[in-house]
């Protein structure tokens, strides 16, 4: 076994398509986009490092590379004036030895920083791909969502690693018609607040609320486990990759009186399927899967609901969902997957109770105290 940093850019290719062996046989892992990986690791490409900093690692056995990890150090969550540690792009094969090269070389590299705490898998932000699967592995990931084998859990937790918090995840069905307890809703949450649902005419209008809506995300999830503050710089580029290629009319924007952005909501066709078949590639055929995708799919992704803390409790996602439902009856779309949402944030799963719905998928964020003896102990046990 040799743990090996990567310097160059063919090595990062090569720990990018690692998952693609591991998982090659199994039906329910879907590649991201090789270039897009790449993008996102990138410093060049990616605002993100900003004020973020990376390493990526490698354990190979024999030439052959048996896990990866990325450690990242960033502006904290909570205190940006202050840095924490996270790792991510976590795989490896079903190895204790493995796992223990590669967390090793990320705390090893947080000690050097004074850094004395590590969580993960995250990203640099909220829209990478995050947490480690506990439940559900049967089923299709979202394109947002990790997938990975049972072991992990349990090797993480076999070296001290504990769960820090959870997320869980929805599949809800479309009713055939709005229904009309959301239509009463919207009626009497209009009328009382003074809020009135925006008409997006085209992309550029949508564009003009781009700085409103960066703000109101922000706001709206400040403070909540997981979450890295959006910049401007990151923001255009989430825009750019994803909001060019949803309908218009899977946007919801709700304003107050004054015209001040109060609710936004957001859903996208889903794209697993067509991923799956990508194979992380866009060439030869990748356009037309992805095209075909969003033209025509019985599923979307619930990336976002967004509302100001002021407004929250008031049911302002009537609003939301009134804007939203008939553009996804109207598409034949069949099925909703909620993506991550807090499993202590009993506010957002109470949406769903008014609908048929099941929660099929759990997933964990972990953590681990440097500082810990104990876990230090059982880190060096499998050395």
């Amino acid at each position: 076994m040799k743990l090996r940093e990567i310097n160059s850019y063919n090595k990062l290719r090569k720990f990018v398509e690692f998952p693609m062996e591991l998982y090659r046989n199994d039906a329910n892992y879907i590649p991201p986009l090789i270039q897009d990986e790449l993008n996102v690791l990138s410093p060049k490409h990616n605002k993100a490092f900003k004020d973020a900093r990376s390493r990526y690692w490698v354990v190979e056995d024999e030439g052959r590379i048996v896990g990866r990890i990325a450690g990242i150090i960033k502006p904290c969550d909570t205190d940006p004036s202050l840095m924490e540690a996270r790792f991510g792009w976590l795989d490896f094969i079903n190895n204790q030895e493995v796992l223990y090269h590669l967390l090793s070389a990320v705390e090893q590299w947080c000690l050097h920083e004074k850094i004395y705490s590590l969580k993960g898998p995250l990203g640099f932000n909220s829209f990478d791909r995050s947490g480690i699967l506990v439940g559900g592995y049967n089923e299709l990931p979202t394109m947002f969502g990790n997938y990975n084998y049972p072991y992990y859990a349990e090797l993480l937790e076999a070296v001290g690693y504990k769960s820090k918090f959870h997320w869980v995840e929805y599949r809800i069905q479309v009713p055939k018609e709005i229904p009309k307890k959301f239509i009463k809703g919207a009626q009497t949450i209009r009328k009382r607040y003074g809020l009135k649902q925006v008409a997006i005419k085209n992309k550029n209008a949508l564009r003009g609320y781009s700085e409103a809506i960066r703000m109101l995300i922000n706001e709206a999830y400040q403070g909540i486990s997981g979450f890295s503050e959006i910049s401007q710089e990151q923001f255009a580029q989430l825009y750019q990759k994803f909001v060019q290629l949803i309908p218009r009319d899977y946007f919801s924007l709700i304003e107050d009186n004054t015209g001040e952005l109060v609710g936004f909501g957001l859903v996208m066709p889903d794209l697993s399927k067509a991923l799956k078949k990508m194979n992380g590639r866009f060439f030869p055929f990748g356009y037309w899967q992805l095209h075909r995708a969003l033209k025509k799919s019985d599923t979307v992704d619930l990336l976002l609901i967004a509302v100001k803390p002021s407004f929250q409790h008031r049911g302002v996602h009537a609003l939301i969902f009134e804007q939203i439902i008939p553009a996804v009856i109207r598409r034949g779309v069949l099925y909703v997957e909620s993506t991550k949402e807090l499993e202590s944030n009993s506010d957002v799963r109470n949406l769903w109770g008014d609908f048929d719905h099941r929660q099929h998928k759990k997933s964990a964020c972990f953590y681990r105290d440097l500082r810990s003896n104990s876990s230090i102990e059982n880190l060096l046990s499998y050395k």
